[in-house]
């Protein structure tokens, strides 16, 4: 089994979910990822939680999100946009022969995704033995700036 497929497979099923807007909020919630009926090298990631801002009292608000994750030539992960409505529009894509390395069990990828005028820096950290990995959106320019750090955990 290729790094691709063995990421693909890592990322299936349910994990607890936290993020941190760094001086925002924070969300806290559940993600899954479950295979595509329309095609096995999609899976379609939801995640559903509770957002609450730092600074405003009583600023608690459901929150949700989906993309697709597509394994792509057995070599790459392509995530895409799950808006409803609309066409299917690449958010960003790690090809695995980029992934650094960190021991046997924890790998780190790291990507760019320009959404103009601003720029998203991602990155992966997966650490195969504790069954958890994190992302992380460093986003900067004129519209907006702000860090987001998202630790998934996998549920039994």
């Amino acid at each position: 089994m290729n790094l691709a497929q063995k990421l693909f497979n890592f990322f299936e099923g349910s994990w607890s979910a936290f993020r941190t807007i760094v001086n925002t909020g924070f969300f806290t919630g559940t993600a899954t990822f479950e295979l595509s009926e329309a095609n096995s090298d999609e899976m379609i990631y939801n995640e559903k939680g509770v957002f609450e801002f730092l600074d405003r009292v009583d600023s608690k608000f459901d929150a949700s999100r989906s993309f697709i994750y597509t394994l792509y030539d057995q070599k790459d992960i392509q995530i895409y946009f799950n808006d409803k409505g609309s066409e299917k529009k690449l958010f960003h894509c790690f090809g695995c022969e980029s992934i650094d390395y960190h021991g046997q069990n924890k790998i780190v990828f790291k990507n760019k995704h320009f959404c103009f005028p601003d720029t998203y820096n991602i990155t992966y950290e997966i650490d195969f033995e504790k069954v958890e990995f994190q992302i992380t959106y460093d986003v900067s320019g004129p519209e907006k700036s702000y860090t987001s750090k998202t630790l998934f955990k996998k549920l039994e």
